[in-house]
């Protein structure tokens, strides 16, 4: 079966009723994918099922480490912070499978007039999977998340799935067996050396792949941390490491196949770079090419991304530059910074048309940041090559 499998409002109440569920994760996703929200006991939760929580604003447009960055203009000083809305959508309701007794909810984010946050990346894929609903085939994705799994920042944990009894191989069971009661199916799971691994989702809606992803990274961080190890998503954690990264599958109808079309995807990745590599490490990785491959019923179009960035933005970009690139957009050349990539996201109008101006346009301050932080710094590397030779 496609999908999410449903659980929703009526399961919550029957599990609090039976005391099988004692909090709800109240749930949203931060300019980055990173899970955030508050947990909140589920009599409480039940008892004002429709009213939405508060949360400040500056969440959404916040650094890795949760920094404001004054340039933004969604949210800075002169703004005032003030809150941002979730409203819970019921049919995101489930069980996290990992955690006993404790269930998930995401929603719609509004302001405080009921106006959607389109700055969000979870509003941003519902902007392009609206957009994108009406062309035929272009209606489900699928989503692999790659990362690696440590003992500490240059010691990985060795995986074989072969071994029943590695530490590392338990998480990634677990993690799969967890999601698996949250409805989220694992299909496949690739290991490979220095505690690389990959998990692979099956089709689903473009709205619930965003909130798979976010689930997805958030079970296996809890379960390694839980183990004594630490799941990264860091592009390149070491040297000579396997990148980490998002894959995107589009499923296109073979009548949408135009290959003078897809040839302008590579530009049109190029313009969203910032959206898709958001850290200096992972603009240093170099752009991924997409891949298209046949399939029984069309073509499927996979969208490569630092695993860093946003699963929401991920699949809201490989859907608008899809049907961009079957409109014969054309994008541009790959930028040579990542302070580049953030003018390029000011410049291009066919993101602003499907993704929505407010992300791009709030994302450009803080890669510039980001730019600044690492262009004042002197590495390990700096030091060990020109200390004593200087």
């Amino acid at each position: 079966m496609d999908g999410l499998d449903t659980q929703g409002l009526d399961w919550l109440r029957g599990a609090a009723a039976a005391g099988e569920v004692h909090t709800v994760r109240l749930s949203f996703a931060d300019r980055l994918g990173v899970w955030r929200g508050k947990r909140v006991p589920v009599a409480l939760f039940l008892a004002g099922v429709d009213k939405p929580l508060g949360f400040c604003d500056g969440m959404l447009v916040c650094d890795v480490h949760a920094d404001l960055v004054q340039e933004t203009r969604f949210s800075n000083y002169s703004t005032g912070y003030p809150d941002f809305y979730v409203h819970p959508a019921a049919d995101t309701i489930r069980r996290v499978g990992w955690a006993p007794a404790e269930a998930y909810v995401f929603g719609a984010l509004r302001d405080e007039h009921g106006h959607s946050t389109d700055v969000a990346p979870r509003s941003v894929l519902a902007r392009a999977a609206r957009l994108t609903q009406d062309r035929p085939g272009l209606g489900r994705v699928r989503l692999d998340v790659g990362g690696r799994l440590m003992h500490t920042p240059g010691q990985p944990a060795q995986v074989e799935l072969g071994l029943i009894h590695g530490t590392a191989d338990r998480v990634l069971a677990d993690v799969a067996a967890g999601l698996a009661g949250s409805g989220i199916r694992v299909e496949v799971i690739e290991t490979g050396d220095g505690g690389a691994f990959r998990l692979g989702l099956g089709w689903m809606a473009p709205s619930e792949a965003g909130i798979a992803g976010i689930v997805t990274k958030g079970a296996l961080k809890e379960v390694a941390r839980a183990a004594g190890l630490d799941a990264t998503f860091m592009t390149r954690a070491f040297a000579g490491a396997a990148h980490s990264a998002w894959s995107v599958t589009v499923e296109l109808a073979r009548s949408q196949v135009i290959a003078e079309g897809l040839a302008s995807l590579d530009g049109l990745l190029a313009d969203a770079r910032g959206l898709l590599s958001p850290s200096i490490t992972a603009f240093r990785a170099g752009p991924i090419q997409p891949r298209t491959r046949d399939t029984a019923d069309g073509t499927a179009v996979s969208v490569a991304a630092s695993a860093e960035a946003s699963p929401e933005t991920v699949v809201a970009v490989a859907l608008g530059a899809v049907a961009a690139a079957m409109d014969g957009t054309q994008g541009g050349s790959e930028p040579a910074s990542l302070a580049a990539s953030a003018d390029r996201l000011e410049e291009a109008a066919w993101l602003a048309h499907w993704l929505g101006e407010d992300l791009p346009l709030n994302s450009a301050p803080l890669l510039r940041a980001e730019q600044a932080m690492f262009d004042a710094a002197v590495t390990d590397w700096e030091l060990q090559r020109y200390w004593k030779a200087s």
